[in-house]
C-alpha cells in the first residue's frame, strides 16, 4: 500500500490536468509519402539515401499549431516521436561529454527524444536553466538540444550545461559536430512511474510518427477536442486519431499498479487464512490428542486458567521460531523484488514490524480458540 501511495504522489515531470493527446501516423499520407526501402551494403534494408523528400515536412504540425492557437481556446501545441507510457519508438546514441573524457572500450548510451517546437510547453515539462526550442532551430545548421536534469548530473555535476556542448553518435561517438545545451527541463518519466528517469537529450525534429500533445487552459480538456479534430481534418483528413485526455493515460499507468497491488494483497491475505486455518487445525488435533493429559492435570489440581496457558506457553516458542525464520525469508525475498517496490525499502523496520505483529497476532488467536476448549476438559475424560 505504501508503495502505491508514493507512486501516485510521485511527480512524472509533466502536467496532465488540462492536455490532449493524439498519435498522428503520416507515414504515407499526402504531407509524408512512405520513402523508398533499399539494402543496404551490410545487407540491411533501409531508406533510399538518394531519396529527397516531397513538400515541407513540418508544414503538418505547424499548420495544427496555427490553427489552434488562433481558435484562443488553446495555449500550446507539440509533437513527440514518444509519449510518457507509450511504445518507445526513440533510440539511444553513444554519448561523450568531451573528447579528452571519452573511452571508446566504455561508450555511454543516452536515448535520444525527438520533439517538436513546443512540445516542453504542450506537455508541462519544467524548464529549469535557459530556454526550450524555437522555429529558429529547425534551421540551425548545428541542431541545439536541450537536456534533463539526470544528463546534467552525470555528465556535467555542479557545472552549468547552458551554453556548453557535448558528442553524440553511432556506432561511435562523432566528435566533428558539437551539439550545443540550449536548456535543462525536469525528469520526465517515460517508461513507468517506479523506473528512474535516465539520461535524455532532446533534439527539434518532425517525425513522421508525431504524438500530438494540446493544452489548455479550461478545466476539462475534452471541450477542446472538437477544434483539435476539425483542425487535424483541415489539414489532412487521411490521417485517422483517437484524441484523449493525458489524464486518463496517467490514470492508466497507476490502474496497472493498483492492480498488482490488489493481486498481491488477495494472495496475502488468503495466506493469512490459510495459516491460521492450518495453525489452528494442528494445535485442535494436538490438544485432543492431548485430552486425557489434561484431565489428569486437571484431577491433580491445574486450574482452567493453568490449562489455557500451557498450551499458549508452548504455542508462543513454536509462533516465535516461525516469525524468525520468517523474516530472514522475508528479507531474501524483498531484496528480490525490490525493483517492483517503489519509495519503499523492503527492510524497513516498520514494514517488517507490522508483518510479525499481524502474524503473531493471527498465530496467538489460531492457538487461543483450541486452549479456551481444552481448559473445560475436566476427570470425566480419563477413561
Amino acid at each position: 500500500a505504501r508503495s502505491y501511495q508514493s507512486l501516485a504522489v510521485t511527480d512524472p515531470g509533466f502536467t496532465a490536468q488540462g492536455r490532449l493527446v493524439f498519435e498522428a501516423l503520416r507515414s504515407g499520407s499526402k504531407d509524408a509519402p512512405l520513402p523508398p526501402i533499399v539494402m543496404s551494403p551490410e545487407g540491411f534494408p533501409t531508406v533510399d539515401p538518394e531519396w529527397i523528400p516531397t513538400g515541407t515536412p513540418r508544414s503538418w504540425i505547424d499548420g495544427l499549431r496555427e490553427r489552434l492557437l488562433a481558435t484562443g481556446e488553446v495555449t500550446a501545441v507539440g509533437s513527440a516521436q514518444t509519449m510518457p507510457f507509450g511504445t518507445d519508438w526513440d533510440t539511444g546514441y553513444y554519448i561523450a561529454a568531451s573528447e579528452d573524457d571519452f573511452d571508446p572500450e566504455r561508450q555511454e548510451t543516452v536515448q535520444l527524444r525527438s520533439v517538436t517546437v513546443g512540445y516542453f510547453e504542450a506537455m508541462g515539462v519544467r524548464l529549469l536553466a535557459g530556454r526550450t526550442f524555437t522555429t529558429n532551430d529547425d534551421d540551425a545548421v548545428s541542431s541545439p538540444a536541450v537536456v534533463n536534469e539526470e544528463f546534467v548530473r552525470r555528465y556535467f555535476g555542479d557545472r552549468n550545461p547552458v551554453g556548453a556542448s557535448f558528442f553524440w553518435g553511432f556506432p561511435t561517438v562523432n566528435f566533428e559536430r558539437p551539439v550545443p545545451i540550449i536548456g535543462v527541463v525536469a525528469d520526465v518519466k517515460y517508461t513507468s512511474f517506479s523506473e528512474a528517469a535516465g539520461p535524455i537529450f532532446y533534439s527539434v525534429s518532425n517525425p513522421v510518427r508525431q504524438n500530438v500533445a494540446v493544452a489548455t487552459n479550461n478545466e476539462d480538456p475534452m471541450t477542446v477536442a472538437a477544434l483539435v479534430t476539425a483542425a487535424a481534418a483541415e489539414l489532412d483528413p487521411s490521417i485517422p486519431f483517437e484524441v484523449q485526455p493525458l489524464q486518463a493515460i496517467v490514470d492508466s499507468e497507476l490502474l496497472l499498479h493498483r492492480l498488482g497491488l490488489l493481486l498481491m494483497v488477495l494472495f496475502a491475505a488468503i495466506s493469512l487464512a490459510m495459516t491460521a486455518i492450518g495453525i489452528y487445525g494442528v494445535v485442535a488435533h494436538s490438544t485432543n490428542q492431548r485430552a486425557r493429559e489434561l484431565a489428569v492435570r486437571t484431577t491433580l489440581g491445574a486450574t482452567p486458567e493453568g490449562i489455557t496457558s500451557l498450551i499458549l506457553s508452548e504455542g508462543r516458542f513454536v509462533a516465535l521460531s516461525g516469525v524468525g525464520l520468517g523474516l530472514v525469508v522475508a528479507y531474501i525475498a524483498g531484496r528480490a523484488v525490490s525493483s517492483r517496490l517503489y519509495g519503499v525499502n523492503p527492510e524497513d523496520p516498520m514494514v517488517l514490524g507490522a508483518a510479525t505483529v499481524t502474524v503473531l497476532g493471527i498465530a496467538y488467536v489460531a492457538y487461543l480458540v483450541p486452549a479456551l476448549k481444552a481448559r473445560n476438559t475436566g476427570a470425566r475424560d480419563v477413561a
